[in-house]
């Protein structure tokens, strides 16, 4: 049952990041390459949610990290895991320009991983290139 309630959850943050004024990115002019980086990284998103939901359906999440975190490296990429995702919750500040946004995409980010900050940079990816457009 919980597994049910928390992608429902993720289905709901989705949303609101998607259409939720303040929340949902803006409409900004895109050149192909961005575009078509937009669609790979929508198509990895999509891969990956249904790899997970598999998972999911198929074997308990809180009894594989128990077996994982009694292993040294089990510990080891985890806390690769959780400052990746912190790292990239930092971006998403740099970014968006308010600790608010980058809190509220925090802690979806620190429980579903990296579905999070992949649906982030494929409905975002025109904000993010745009930050690296250095004046010379």
């Amino acid at each position: 049952m919980i597994n049910v309630v928390l992608w429902i959850l993720l289905v709901v943050f989705y949303l609101a990041v998607s259409f939720v004024p303040g929340l949902a990115p803006g409409a900004e002019a895109q050149n192909n390459g961005v575009l078509m980086g937009q669609i790979i990284l929508g198509v990895i998103w999509v891969g990956f949610l249904g790899y997970s939901l598999y998972c999911s359906y198929r074997e308990s999440l809180v009894k594989t990290v128990r077996r994982m975190f009694a292993w040294h490296w089990g510990r080891q990429i985890g806390l690769d895991l959780y400052l990746g995702l912190l790292m990239f919750c930092g971006m998403i500040f740099l970014v968006e320009g308010s600790l608010w946004i980058a809190l509220i995409w925090l802690v979806p980010t620190l429980i579903y991983g990296n579905l999070v900050p992949l649906f982030y940079a494929a409905t975002r990816l025109p904000m993010i290139v745009s930050g690296f457009a250095f004046a010379g």
